[in-house]
């Protein structure tokens, strides 16, 4: 059923009733059908006087005859007119009860035997008085995002409804759950932090007054203000993980086999949506050994010709599109036809000669701009004289691609996603490459991750390596899973030796820390101290210092982490590590003792070295017993606007800081205050104390 709404703004004539006569038949070779009704200011008019009438120029094309039907409204039945198959026509009304002619300012388009409305839905021909028609904003879509995405913009003039060109203004009704942004007519919305859930944003038109031009180039006045508004739903769906990628193991195989079908599920581990999707793109690279662009050409002499018409790929995923690409033709290693890329189509056309009867197999050649090689595809098609192979719409497709991952091409809730590696060319020797993606079908740019692995075919299994999977990423790889391949991959190493692969710390492998200094076994020494590391559980020992002995002896300058590779009477092995901290020059502990603490520097440092602050995360030192410095020391705050506090407890009395003598310390832009605040010198000097800068005492 077809439905036609014509909405028009129209000025109202000043005449009367124009008494139009319709057209004669018989000047004219063809006709066209409307069945239409009138409406004023969006009311059925049911006059048996109204008319619709039709022009070309000033030759009336139509003239309506209104039929009262059983329901009590006339519609208005008319046959138009012309001497060619196509032509425009102008639509003008009369309005029997406000005795007005309004003139519908688009032209109808007119076509052979057309049937423009029916009985059960008329053409609805809108006209409006006082030159003034409302506005409307037609449904806009459903809008979904997922949270920290932000919603499509939406062009809003895209659904406004309005006949004239009268500007509007755009406004909205504010939503805490949305942040909005309006510009002309683009409105920009997104969900606001933590939200999730079904809202709705309230969005209004409004004409401003100002002159209209009307479509039939007239002028008026607007009287009415209108506005319309629409309630736009937005949904925010809860977030949940992106993709993420295991490294996809790298395979190879000797020339005649077949490579092992992978599970893409077993190397995506993340993803928390509903159901993900994968695909893949061919790495296409300049090749290690590039070769000089052939200077294939081809003369036609001969009686016949075939013709291709051929999209040229490297799996489906990549079409060739260089300068540079060129496809040859061959017939037993003779050229026979040579094309290059059809930039308006994409594709090549490809001419071949030959002669009647002949069926000998066409090989074809072609030259990469890309990858800068040429690529052969042997025995692809039989050479058939006059024959067209493919056409503009449904090409040939030349895959020159040796392999071709079948991934799984819609979204899977779970389960398996299996992807094979198809061997288009049984001859091929070599190691193809590939991008893998895993995405979220509705939010693909977004929730998306990627990783590659490579494919090689060898002649002989000597050029293959065998590597274990190292999961946990300690340099050992686990017995029972192992992989082919050409080349290293990431996450596999050459040896199967990891008693467990799931932990790169084997627990059963106990590592002790002993201290020369006396301290506590921490881990926390003097820079340059003797530290003494001993490890048990195994009957052999390889430690990152090389040393094969179960202890060793080490003096770190810095933090330094030692790692002991621990071989077990099973024959498998497993990793244990001592972390040593070595005290720095940097106060990063507030406290009167303990690592980092301005007391454990001044005792690890050498004479004549500077103290510093880790401001601004570290501002003060509060001393709550007494220090005594018996060597030469520098103590420096950041600058003289941001000066760290040395705090000191006043209940220790004049002696809370000794200067030993002949000891210098420099104080720079540090100040030294009482807790609570008694006035009492806290400072017993002995020896020398410089100040530079701005130094408070308080």
């Amino acid at each position: 059923m077809l439905l036609f709404w014509i909405v028009v703004i129209l000025p109202k004539a000043k005449t009367q009733n124009p008494n139009w006569q319709a057209p004669v038949s018989s000047q004219y070779t063809y006709t066209a059908t409307v069945i239409a009704d009138v409406q004023l200011n969006d009311i059925v008019s049911n006059n048996g006087e109204d008319r619709i009438a039709f022009f070309v120029g000033n030759e009336l094309r139509g003239l309506s005859k209104p039929v009262l039907l059983s329901n009590g409204n006339y519609l208005h039945f008319t046959t138009l007119y012309a001497n060619v198959a196509n032509e425009y026509m102008e639509v003008k009304v009369y309005h029997k009860d406000s005795d007005g002619v309004y003139t519908y300012a688009e032209p109808i388009e007119f076509k052979i035997q057309a049937i423009f409305g029916s009985v059960d839905a008329p053409v609805n021909i809108k006209v409006y008085a006082d030159d003034d028609a409302p506005i409307s904003v037609s449904n806009i879509p459903f809008q979904v995002t997922i949270e920290g995405l932000a919603f499509n913009p939406i062009d809003l003039a895209d659904y406004l409804v309005q006949v004239d060109d009268q500007d509007v203004a755009w406004t909205y009704t504010p939503n805490p759950n949305l942040t909005v942004g309006l510009t002309g007519s683009i409105l920009n919305v997104s969900g606001v932090t933590g939200f999730s859930g079904l809202t709705t944003l309230t969005v209004r038109a409004t004409e401003l007054p100002m002159n209209t031009t009307l479509r039939n180039g007239q002028s008026s006045r607007a009287t009415i203000q209108h506005y319309a508004e629409v309630v736009i739903y937005f949904y925010v769906t809860p977030g949940y993980l992106p993709p993420a990628w295991h490294q996809i193991p790298n395979q190879g195989i000797v020339i005649g086999g077949q490579f092992a079908p992978t599970n893409l599920h077993d190397y995506e581990y993340q993803y928390g949506g509903p159901a993900i999707q994968y695909d893949y793109l061919p790495i296409v690279e300049e090749s290690m050994t590039p070769e000089a662009k052939p200077t294939w050409s081809y003369i036609n002499t001969l009686a016949t010709n075939m013709t291709i018409v051929s999209r040229l790929d490297y799996t489906p995923k990549y079409q060739f599109s260089h300068v540079d690409d060129v496809v040859a033709a061959f017939i037993n290693d003779e050229i026979r036809g040579v094309a290059k890329l059809n930039p308006t189509t994409g594709l090549y056309f490809i001419t071949i000669g030959g002669s009647i009867g002949e069926q000998d197999s066409v090989t074809f050649k072609f030259y990469s701009g890309k990858k800068k090689q040429i690529i052969t595809i042997e025995n692809q098609i039989a050479y058939s004289s006059y024959k067209i192979e493919g056409s503009i719409d449904i090409p040939y497709l030349l895959d020159f691609a040796p392999l071709r991952p079948l991934v799984p091409d819609y979204p899977i809730a779970g389960g398996y996603a299996v992807m094979d590696i198809e061997i288009l060319d049984t001859t091929y020797l070599g190691t193809e490459s590939f991008e893998f993606y895993a995405f979220d079908p509705m939010y693909p740019n977004y929730l998306r991750a990627e990783t590659a692995a490579s494919y090689c075919v060898v002649s002989d299994s000597s050029e293959l390596v065998i590597l274990y999977a190292d999961m946990d990423g300690d340099g050992l790889g686990d017995p029972n899973v192992m992989i082919l391949t050409c080349s290293d991959a990431v996450g596999y190493v050459d040896n199967g030796d990891d008693c467990d692969d799931t932990n790169p710390l084997d627990p059963s492998i106990t590592v002790s820390i002993t201290e020369a200094s006396g301290i506590p076994d921490d881990g926390q020494i003097c820079a340059n101290s003797n530290v003494t590391i001993t490890a048990s559980g195994g009957i052999s020992y390889e430690w990152s210092t090389s040393e094969t002995s179960s202890t060793i002896n080490v003096s770190p300058l810095n933090n330094t982490t030692y790692y002991v590779t621990v071989t077990f009477a099973a024959g498998c092995k497993g990793v244990g590590e001592a972390s040593i901290e070595v005290e720095g020059k940097v106060v990063r502990n507030t406290q009167n003792e303990g690592f980092g603490s301005l007391r454990n520097v001044i005792e690890c440092l050498t004479s004549g070295d500077t103290i510093t602050y880790d401001q601004p995360l570290v501002t003060h030192s509060l001393l709550t017993a007494a220090i005594v410095i018996d060597k030469n020391l520098s103590i420096h705050g950041l600058s003289q606007l941001v000066r760290p506090e040395i705090q000191l407890d006043d209940q220790l009395g004049p002696n809370s800081i000794t200067v030993e003598p002949n000891r210098n310390v420099t104080l720079k832009n540090v100040d030294i205050k009482s807790i609570p605040n008694s006035g009492i010198a806290l400072i017993k000097n002995k020896g020398n104390i410089e100040i530079i800068e701005i130094v408070k005492f308080w």
